[in-house]
């Protein structure tokens, strides 16, 4: 009885392994996936802007080219969006700068709403104590 529980045990113990490794290997990413990736990226923001600031075909192209110059270097320093951000308004024309600058300005707004809501759950919420504290 002793082996038949210690054998169930050990197959168990491997099988757990066997199938937490494989879960692993299925998450990374090939270069070339990770290439689609970034050009499915750019086309997916260049549609958004397009859908949100009429962009022309010309300024389509344009601002696919940056985006994915963009995500390809992983621009993610203050200077690189201050970069993106200054190509980006070389492109577009007055009316499309006005309509980005309000919606960047909604997304902001709405960022600091949900942050003030979860802040607010946050304080309202029950403390539990689990031990003596001292005064």
């Amino acid at each position: 009885m002793k082996k038949i529980i210690i054998l169930v045990a050990v197959a168990l113990t491997i099988t757990g392994t066997l199938i937490a490794q494989n879960k692993a290997t299925h998450q990374r990413k090939t270069r070339a996936q990770a290439q689609q990736s970034t050009a499915a990226y750019s086309q997916a923001t260049v549609d958004r802007m397009s859908r949100e600031l009429n962009l022309s075909a010309e300024q389509q192209k344009q601002v696919y080219n940056l985006t994915l110059a963009s995500n390809k270097e992983s621009l993610r320093t203050k200077e690189g969006v201050a970069k993106y951000n200054a190509d980006l308004n070389q492109i577009l024309n007055a009316d499309q700068k006005a309509t980005l600058d309000r919606l960047k300005a909604e997304k902001i707004q709405q960022k600091d709403v949900r942050s003030a809501e979860r802040h607010n759950d946050l304080k309202s919420a029950p403390v539990k104590v689990t031990g003596p504290e001292k005064i």
